[in-house]
């Protein structure tokens, strides 16, 4: 018997969110959402090792379905968040006007999807305030990024990180 095979984690094919693996109290995997991003990233599922992942699939579900909702619940904080911090960066002469022409601009609250990049989705079981967390990097001369904890479709707070 190969000893290895003792501490093989556990895997489970969910025919929605497809090849998970549980770790940490916890399953992973990779999630395309292809309303709100063009290429797939890291999923983490708050779920027992025999948990339904129904309830997940469903939230899942209505982030598809209506996801005209939840950009519009992003758009208008990630803009004015990013505007913020770029005027505090060149207020506080971090970074000057030359160091943002490598990156896209953003000159409205729809602009603001050229410059984010998912990094991960995180559904919790709602015990908190929020449900599923959204973390997107963004492209801009200082190293942040933008985490959205949301409560089914409505946005709870977008905080930025970095």
């Amino acid at each position: 018997m190969n000893i290895f095979g003792l501490f093989r984690r556990p895997r489970r094919n969910d025919p929605c969110f497809g090849e998970l693996t549980f770790r940490s109290g916890k399953w992973s995997g990779n999630l395309s959402l292809p309303e709100l991003f063009d290429r797939s990233f890291r999923l983490e599922i708050e779920a027992g090792l025999g948990a339904d992942l129904t309830p997940f699939r469903n939230i899942y579900g209505q982030i598809c379905e209506k996801s005209d909702i939840v950009k519009a619940e992003i758009e208008a904080e990630a803009f004015e968040t990013y505007r913020l911090y770029m005027e505090e960066d060149r207020r506080s002469g971090i970074f000057r006007d030359q160091d943002f022409v490598m990156h896209l601009r953003v000159t409205s609250a729809s602009d603001v999807w050229k410059v984010l990049q998912p990094l991960d989705l995180h559904f919790t079981p709602g015990e908190a305030d929020f449900n599923w967390v959204l973390s997107m990097d963004v492209d801009w001369p200082n190293p942040h990024c933008f985490v959205a904890y949301f409560r089914d479709l409505k946005l709870d707070v977008l905080t930025i990180e970095g």
